[in-house]
């Protein structure tokens, strides 16, 4: 993708390193633009990428005329020094860092390809991985999930930008820092809290394999759920030298996902189960010793023809608490209009579960007693199974029944 063109200044009177040099063929993606010059050329020394500079002086100058030289010459230049054998040996070249390489006199043709070749090659690998971390950095840094590459040890090597700004801190802070730091977590705090964070980077150096985690970390003061894919990274020997993770917050798709399925299954006025799941839970517990308490309000027509819909969905939110309290380790359904169930699920005598629903009709009364609705109350009916004897229709049929028979009761006595 990228296009290199490698100005190139050569500085000899031999005119054979000029002529070997230019027939070089460039790599791919490289061209060569070339300055030749017998001494350094102020307009050439400014443009150059690579100077190839044979000297004309002694050793003992040399140290001077290089640095002399590298002064006039642009930021990150790479300089090849044509040297003879003895004056390699006497020049102290270690101190200067932008000396690329060193060529030993005499030179072949073949001497001064090979050793050009090594140059282009190491520029070629140097603009290779350049790309390639362009690459990764555009792709990492436009997810909007957290990425990071973590070391063997648990030290973050290379984050994403959404990493940075999740966690407050720049990439600079972040490199070579372990979780407590970065997550701004205490060790005795996430002893205690529900993170495996770390212990899930140990689950997948030992599988050897990606591996899909849910999550909790402490995001600006709040627990957050992500999902997390973390890989194994493998060194040139086959060995895991440490992991590359994924994180997707999903703290707010699990609350919506509960939330749906809390809609799906609730009454929507009195936030009771409703039909669909009471039906669906009786499926489940069937062959269970279940009993069930089939409730109807006595006389509710009355209240919504007398006082309209709005009280009686007063009235219905207010049976909804009573019975919560009557039943609090029931399930408690409303299969619609003024119709209640209450599941026991293990062995209860009758006699308790009488009580119990006496309790509700007490405080149903004494709740309405002083008030223009001081008539309603409710009707129920019991029906009990051991698990074997009945299906989920025939508890509900009997209870239902045994309810209507009661609320008969209720209405001759009214009247």
């Amino acid at each position: 993708m990228y296009h290199c063109n490698l100005l190139i200044n050569v500085i000899s009177k031999n005119d054979s390193i000029k002529k070997e040099i230019r027939a070089i063929t460039p790599l791919e993606r490289f061209e060569h633009t070339f300055f030749m010059d017998e001494e350094p050329q102020e307009k050439s020394l400014e443009k150059a990428d690579l100077i190839v500079w044979e000297p004309e002086c002694s050793a003992e100058e040399l140290r001077e005329e290089l640095i002399n030289l590298y002064a006039r010459c642009k930021e990150n230049v790479d300089i090849i020094l044509c040297l003879t054998v003895d004056m390699a040996n006497a020049f102290e070249y270690t101190e200067f860092s932008y000396i690329s390489d060193i060529w030993i006199k005499p030179f072949s043709e073949k001497s001064i390809c090979f050793l050009f070749g090594k140059y282009q090659k190491l520029q070629k690998e140097k603009k290779d991985n350049w790309l390639t971390q362009s690459y990764l950095d555009a792709l990492i840094d436009g997810i909007p999930d957290l990425v990071w590459f973590k070391d063997k040890i648990g030290a973050h090597m290379k984050v994403n930008n959404a990493f940075c700004e999740t966690v407050n801190k720049t990439k600079e802070q972040i490199a070579g820092r372990g979780h407590y730091y970065i997550w701004d977590i205490d060790p005795e705090e996430y002893s205690k809290g529900e993170f495996i964070c770390m212990e899930s980077e140990e689950e997948v150096m030992t599988a050897k394999r990606t591996c899909v985690f849910e999550e909790k970390v402490l995001i600006k003061d709040e627990m957050r759920l992500l999902c997390t894919y973390k890989s194994p990274l493998f060194d040139l020997d086959g060995s895991v030298m440490g992991t590359v993770g994924l994180a997707h917050d999903i703290t707010d798709d699990r609350r919506n996902q509960e939330q749906i399925i809390k809609n799906a299954n609730t009454d929507f006025l009195t936030q009771l189960y409703n039909r669909r799941y009471f039906y669906a839970w009786l499926g489940e517990h069937h062959h269970e010793p279940l009993t069930i308490v089939y409730m109807d309000l006595d006389y509710f027509k009355e209240i919504n023809d007398k006082f309209g819909h709005d009280v009686g969905d007063e009235v219905l939110v207010k049976v909804a608490e009573l019975l919560r309290k009557a039943f609090p380790q029931q399930l408690i359904a409303r299969m619609g209009g003024d119709e209640f169930v209450i599941a026991f699920t293990r062995e209860y005598a009758m006699g308790e579960i009488g009580e119990k629903c006496d309790a509700f009709l007490e405080a149903l009364k004494k709740t309405y007693q002083d008030t223009p609705m001081s008539f309603l109350s409710a009707s129920v009916g019991i029906s009990k199974s051991d698990g074997t004897d009945k299906d989920p229709e025939s508890l509900i049929i009997e209870s239902d029944a045994a309810m209507y028979e009661m609320k008969k009761k209720r209405r001759c006595q009214r009247h």
